[in-house]
Order: C-alpha cells, then structure tokens, then sequence
C-alpha cells in the first residue's frame, strides 16, 4: 500500500504540473475553503438543491468506470480563468459517493496532508486504489492533449 501511495503522489504531482502548464486557465494554488467546499461542502449543495458557490463553476474533464466503480473529474474554475482544483466523484462497488478534492499549485501543508489522509479512508482497498491510478492518469492525458 506505501509503495501504491507513492505512485499516487507522483501521477497527482504530474497531474498538477500538467494542468498549470497546458490549461488556458490561470491555476492558482487550492486553499482551505476550496479544498472543503469539494470535500464537504460540494455533497451538501447537490443533497439540499442549493446554488453553486458563488465565483465559482465546475467544468466536466472525464469519467471512467470499472469493475463496479464511477469515478468522474470536474475542474473547480474560479470567476471564469482560475482552475482551483479537481474534484473526483467516486462511487464504490457498494454505491457509495464520495468527493475528493485533488489539491493543485501551491497550497498549504494543511490542504496536502487533508487531501494524503483522506484517499486511503475513501479508497479503501489496492483494487479502488488501482482504478483511481489508472483514472487519474486518464486526467493527465487530457492534460498533455490540451497542451
């Protein structure tokens, strides 16, 4: 699983530097409030019908499915030109959603750490893992195709 999680960090490291320099969008580093908007706040809004952030729009990047499992990537774009983050919308074999924010330019230790601490709890088994990978790397292809 360590040896997974460095791989994990090394595809969203790609990723990040990949979508700051191919996006025609300014990428600013994710802060706090964006990073819990995705991860909590972002499943209140859709549960309780409520508008989207204020600033901000979500933009479809791509979607894969295996196994059993959804996952979808939305970009978080803010007042139309900052890309903020990427927000993955997994769905387990058990029907399970959860939102994961994948954290991107500089931002603080806290917001990395949330985001290590939170892809073990949410992905919970070397097969989830291995799908996320190989989805995430989906996302750096759009990426490099962009750029």
């Amino acid at each position: 699983m360590k040896n997974l999680m460095k791989s994990l960090f090394v595809i969203v490291a790609l990723v990040a530097t990949q979508s700051i320099t191919a996006q025609s969008c300014k990428t600013s580093g994710t802060s706090a409030d964006e990073y819990n908007y995705i991860s909590k706040g972002y499943k209140v809004q859709i549960e309780s019908g409520l508008d989207m952030k204020k600033g901000y729009e979500f933009r479809d990047i791509n979607s894969s499915e295996f196994g059993g499992r959804k996952i979808v990537y939305k970009e978080l774009i803010k007042d139309g030109k900052d890309l903020r983050a990427i927000m993955a919308v997994f769905t387990g074999k058990d029907g399970a959603t959860k939102y994961l924010c994948i954290p991107l330019g500089p931002c603080s230790q806290d917001v990395t750490n949330a985001y290590f601490k939170t892809v073990p709890i949410y992905i919970e088994n070397v097969d989830a893992l291995n799908f996320y990978q190989y989805s995430l790397s989906k996302v750096l292809s759009y990426y490099i195709a962009k750029g």
